[in-house]
């Protein structure tokens, strides 16, 4: 995977960057619930900030600023 850290397939196949391992453990952990509760939500409709918040509270400010500052290598 190049400029994602990961992805969730229609098929319900969840797929991470190897890349995601050398980031901190709590980033790790919102991207991890975030690609599960897409199996249960596909959008990012309010429903899933919803159960964001509610299993990871200020994880949406948190991810957006690591994000925002480091990408995945392109290979």
């Amino acid at each position: 995977m190049r400029n994602k850290w990961a992805s969730c397939s229609t098929a319900g196949r969840v797929y991470f960057s190897a890349d995601l391992l050398s980031q901190p453990v709590s980033f790790q952990d919102q991207v991890i619930a975030h690609e599960l509760l897409h199996l249960l939500i596909p959008n990012h409709g309010a429903l899933f900030k919803s159960f964001m918040n509610a299993y990871l509270p200020q994880s949406h400010a948190t991810r957006a600023k690591h994000i925002a500052c480091s990408r995945p290598t392109k290979a």
